[in-house]
Order: structure tokens, then C-alpha cells, then sequence
């Protein structure tokens, strides 16, 4: 009889530690979530307050046809309008997933919307943009399921000329991305 404990117990303690864990797949990260599924353009927000006499720009500008996709190599691909020819480029979460860095292709897709946008402010007689710098490193605004928005700084550099001088103008065009699943 004393046995019949001791049986039990061992019998037991078998199918106890038996017992299959049951594993819960790790919370994707956003670098998942960046590259899970194709991202198709909803808008771009344009502001900016260029030097008098010109107006303050703010637009909203659709991104028809704008797709965006991710790759796990950390290439992407890019197609900011209809029309455009896909660019590719390399990607980058920077600082504990706040700030996407994205060079190549974007660079070169981007700079076609600002140049025709930018392009139709009216300056003064005697000022002329010579340079557009597009950003590298973008704040990420939202990233989950649905939702990619991220935000940066172009610098439009203007010369006014005035008699034998030239004077640069820096002004800073805020731009805003937003992308849909």
C-alpha cells in the first residue's frame, strides 16, 4: 500500500510535465508591419511659407495610383503618381522605429511632385530656385494594420538677385505622406 502513493505520484508528475506549452506567435514588429502587405497612396500635404510677396502654399494633393512596397531585404519600390516609372531604393527604421530613413528611388519620385508644385509659386522679379533638397530621414506619424503616415522637411533654395548681389533664400516645405492598405 505504501507503494500505491508513490505509483500515483510518479504516474502523475509524467503527465504533468508532458503537457504541451501552447506558444503564442511574438507581436509583429512595425518593421512587419511595413512590409506585410503593398501600400497604395492616399495624399501628400504640402505646406510652406515662402518669402513676400508669394502666398503660403497648403495643399493636399492626391497620390493616385501611388504605390509603396517594403521589402525584408531593405529595398523598396515606389510609384508616386499614375504615371510614373516604378523607383526602387533602400529602407531604414532609425531610432527605436520612429524615423524611416529612405534612400534612392523616393528621392527621385519625390522630387518630381515638389519641382511641379514649387514650380507654380509666383517669386518676385529677380529671385529664381536654384536648388530643391529632399530628405532622407522621415518621422514616422502612424504605422499599424492600415495606416502609414510619415512626415519631412524639403528645403527650396532661392537666390534673389539684387544689383551685383545674389543673396540665398532657404524656406522649408513641410511634406506630409499618407499610405492605405
Amino acid at each position: 500500500m505504501r507503494t500505491l502513493p508513490l505509483l500515483l505520484f510518479l504516474v502523475l508528475s509524467v503527465f504533468v510535465s508532458c503537457k504541451k506549452k501552447i506558444e503564442t506567435p511574438p507581436e509583429p514588429t512595425l518593421a512587419d508591419k511595413l512590409m506585410e502587405k503593398e501600400w497604395q497612396g492616399e495624399m501628400i500635404k504640402i505646406n510652406a511659407t515662402p518669402p513676400a510677396p508669394a502666398a503660403p502654399i497648403n495643399q493636399e494633393l492626391p497620390l493616385i495610383g501611388a504605390r509603396l512596397n517594403f521589402k525584408s531585404d531593405k529595398t523598396f519600390t515606389v510609384k508616386l503618381t499614375e504615371a510614373a516609372e516604378p523607383q526602387t531604393g533602400n529602407w531604414e527604421m532609425l531610432e527605436n522605429y520612429t524615423k524611416l530613413k529612405l534612400t534612392g528611388g523616393f528621392t527621385t519620385a519625390l522630387n518630381g511632385i515638389i519641382n511641379t508644385n514649387i514650380a507654380n509659386i509666383p517669386l518676385p522679379a529677380g529671385t529664381s530656385i536654384t536648388s530643391i533638397v529632399i530628405p532622407e530621414i522621415f518621422d514616422i506619424k502612424t504605422l499599424n494594420d492600415t495606416n502609414l503616415g510619415f512626415k519631412g522637411i524639403v528645403v527650396v533654395n532661392l537666390a534673389v538677385t539684387a544689383g551685383p548681389f545674389t543673396i540665398p533664400i532657404p524656406f522649408n516645405v513641410n511634406t506630409e505622406f499618407f499610405f492605405k492598405r
